[in-house]
C-alpha cells in the first residue's frame, strides 16, 4: 500500500494549503503542483460567489499563452498539449490566486478531477486557494464564513 500513497497523492492533485491560528489564517503557503487532463474552472470570493469577469492567464515556460476573461458565471476552460503550464486569476479589489498545472496526457489524466475551484482571497485576510474537489471547495469556504 505504501508504493500507490505517491500515485494516489497525484492522482488527487493536491492543491495549496494553509495553516490556523488564533487569529485565522497565519500562513499562506505556496501552491503544488496540480495534475489535470484539461484547464478548466470556476471563479470564486470567498463567501463561494461566483467572480465574472475575473482575468485568467494561462503561462507555459514563462510565455503567456492565452489571456482571457471569465464567463458570466466565473468559468474558464482550456485545452492545451501535456506540459507545466501556471494558472494564473485576478481580479481587482482581490489577491491574484496562482497554481501550477501539470497537463497530463497519459491514461492516468482521464481518472484525474479536472475542475478548479478558483478562490480569489481580500489582500491581507485570507490565502487566495486552488481547489480540486466540491468537498475541499465547500469546507474552504466553510472555514472562511467561520473566521468573521
Amino acid at each position: 500500500m505504501r508504493k500507490w500513497l505517491p500515485i494516489l497523492a497525484l492522482l488527487a492533485g493536491i492543491g495549496s494549503s494553509f495553516s490556523y491560528g488564533q487569529g485565522g489564517i497565519v500562513d499562506c503557503v505556496e501552491p503544488k503542483k496540480i495534475a489535470v487532463s484539461r484547464i478548466q474552472g470556476q471563479v470564486f470570493d470567498t463567501s463561494g460567489a461566483v467572480v465574472p469577469g475575473a482575468t485568467v492567464s494561462v503561462t507555459l515556460d514563462g510565455k503567456v499563452k492565452t489571456l482571457a476573461t471569465a464567463g458570466a458565471n466565473g468559468e474558464f476552460r482550456f485545452k492545451f498539449d501535456s506540459g507545466h503550464y501556471v494558472l494564473r486569476v485576478s481580479s481587482q479589489g482581490f489577491q491574484a490566486t496562482e497554481a501550477e498545472l501539470e497537463v497530463g496526457g497519459d491514461v492516468f489524466s482521464l481518472l484525474r478531477r479536472t475542475v478548479l475551484r478558483v478562490i480569489l482571497a481580500v489582500p491581507g485576510n485570507n490565502c487566495p486557494w486552488v481547489a480540486v474537489s466540491n468537498r475541499e471547495f465547500k469546507e474552504i469556504i466553510h472555514n472562511y464564513a467561520t473566521q468573521k
